[in-house]
């Protein structure tokens, strides 16, 4: 990575490649507050050990459980551009559990996820801006999927996928309600 003060020859990360962009942004407004090069080694260490819980993080190794933060359609294409690395073939990928806020663009989501999962599950959130699970399952049967179950909260969802590989994203909320149920 090459910023206008320095070259960092070895920085890399066992992230998404989505996850470049942000690095390069905070190393970039790092080395502007302090009107200097980083340290390259501190640099390393930091980006390989920074957690980024929610983004692409593997819950449970098996049977897989994923989630991702996404919540609009162009954090979406990012996600499923990173998902294409490491599960190119739509069918043969898990079932996505998804959960959508009301006031978020509900069509491109859906249309983005729907088309490339081979089958959906759909639940809703506890947050008060949450889309209905019946009413997501419904935009997301017009948009052509498969929907394989309504849940009417994360934690019946997990219940039932409990046995299956899945990927859950769709919201923030999800992520996060996700992940506290797994700790």
């Amino acid at each position: 990575m090459t910023t206008p003060r320095a070259t960092y020859a070895e920085l890399a990360a066992l992230k998404p490649c989505y996850q470049a962009q942000n690095i390069a942004c905070a190393v970039a407004l790092c080395e502007s507050y302090l009107g200097r090069a980083l340290d390259a080694d501190a640099l390393f260490t930091s980006v390989v050990q920074c957690p980024t819980p929610g983004r692409f993080q593997l819950l449970r190794p098996e049977p897989p459980a994923l989630i991702d933060a996404c919540h609009n359609p162009q954090s979406v294409e990012a996600f499923l551009a990173a998902l294409a690395d490491v599960a190119p073939d739509r069918d043969e990928r898990p079932v996505l559990l998804a959960a959508v806020l009301a006031d978020k663009d509900v069509d491109g989501i859906v249309e983005l996820l729907a088309g490339a999962f081979p089958r959906v599950a759909v639940t809703q959130t506890a947050s008060p801006r949450a889309l209905p699970a019946a009413e997501l399952a419904g935009a997301f049967s017009d948009a052509g999927a498969d929907v394989l179950g309504t849940y009417p909260t994360v934690g019946e969802a997990k219940s039932a996928l409990c046995g299956e590989s899945y990927v859950a994203c769709g919201s923030i909320t999800l992520a996060g309600e996700l992940a506290a149920l797994f700790k």
